[in-house]
């Protein structure tokens, strides 16, 4: 999905981020949108509607969790206001910054270390408030600050599962989000460097590809599937695939801004 205007009138796809309360949310907010993609995003920490994102997250502004997970390097900001509105930046906490414009539109940034500096958490949770951010922590799979040995050190580690991954790259000088979903059994990153191989083959700079929960709560439909408009049982879903979309509450939904 290319972050370039679709069409002559400047429309874009953009992409939003659920922590709390998202299928009641996503039901509301979707009724004047065009739906592309939704998928589960991180890890819970339970099984239910009740659960709470693992590690950093904020939706819309609203802190859902404070709580750091120092396992996980990724960090993605969603911005839910313009000019950014629909955009995204990803951030690897392993080289302890996070760079953030803050006031709004000063054209000033500020440096945080919210993972490893409790001080600095705290304030970049403020900031994020104020400005309207999403905010979710997860597991940075490929990142261009590190080297290839730092990336892929321990690559055939692990237990082997299927994976989900999303990849931010640059083609044509256009910035593409590009969801790479692999049902067979593989490793993280093993999964994660074939796909790097694959999308540079494809002509794409890959920039960052982080890791999608997938585990029991495995959740992903394009508009493709024609089942995007009324997500529920009636509509398309299994009484499955209804039931998860209902119970977890941590997806990222890409959409058309107009």
């Amino acid at each position: 999905m290319s972050r370039a205007s679709i069409d002559s009138s400047g429309a874009k796809i953009g992409v939003k981020y659920f922590a709390t309360n998202s299928y009641d949310r996503l039901t509301e907010w979707k009724r004047d949108k065009e739906i592309l993609l939704i998928t589960s995003a991180g890890y819970m920490d339970g099984w239910n509607a009740n659960a709470k994102p693992v590690g950093l997250s904020v939706d819309d502004g609203q802190i859902i969790n404070r709580s750091a997970s120092f396992d996980m390097d990724g960090l993605v900001l969603f911005y839910n206001v313009a000019p950014q509105k629909g955009g995204i930046s990803i951030f690897d906490m392993d080289k302890k910054y996070v760079n953030l414009e803050y006031p709004a539109k000063s054209g000033s940034y500020q440096l945080f270390d919210p993972r490893d500096n409790i001080t600095d958490r705290s304030k970049f949770l403020n900031v994020a408030v104020e400005l309207g951010l999403s905010v979710l922590q997860t597991h940075l799979v490929y990142s261009e600050k590190k080297t290839q040995e730092e990336n892929f050190e321990n690559i055939y580690q692990g237990n082997e599962r299927e994976r989900r991954y999303l990849a931010i790259t640059i083609k044509d000088n256009d910035v593409h989000h590009i969801v790479i979903d692999v049902p067979d059994a593989i490793k993280l990153l093993e999964g994660a460097n074939d796909t790097k191989n694959i999308l540079e083959y494809l002509g794409h700079k890959v920039i960052y590809i982080l890791n999608l929960e997938t585990g029991n709560v495995n959740f992903l439909r394009s508009s493709t599937d024609g089942q995007i408009t009324n997500l529920n049982e009636q509509n398309g879903l299994t009484q499955r695939e209804a039931q998860l979309l209902q119970d977890w509450g941590n997806y990222i939904v890409w959409y058309i801004i107009d």
